[in-house]
């Protein structure tokens, strides 16, 4: 299927947008193909996932969130791992601010993938 010819089915839809995923970046693994055909589906105008410029545009907008999600996510939890040796009981008050930051970073990613 050249990228002039539109997808006429589901299937062929979905084919063609893997192919398109896969010309991107043919080094990702089987699963990372899926995961990130999932993400675009959920994150892109699905009438213009026929379109390789778009697709690759979508794609580096949705890496830069992922990347920043996940950086945040580690220096969140790399937080979380020093306040779990803290007792509880004697929790200042920005100890408890970041569990409140941690829970919204959470949130946020879970936000991201569930959409």
């Amino acid at each position: 299927m050249n990228s002039q010819t539109l997808p006429t089915t589901g299937a062929e839809a979905a084919t063609h947008l893997l192919q398109l995923i896969i010309d991107l970046d043919p080094q990702l693994s089987i699963e990372d193909i899926f995961r990130v055909g999932n993400l675009l589906t959920m994150h892109a105008d699905p009438t213009r996932l026929n379109q390789a410029n778009y697709v690759k545009d979508v794609w580096l907008e949705l890496s830069l969130r992922l990347q920043a999600a996940a950086d945040q996510q580690a220096a969140v939890s790399e937080e979380l791992e020093n306040l779990a040796s803290t007792d509880p009981q004697k929790f200042k008050p920005d100890q408890v601010w970041l569990l409140i930051k941690a829970i919204k970073v959470l949130s946020q990613t879970l936000e991201f993938y569930s959409k």
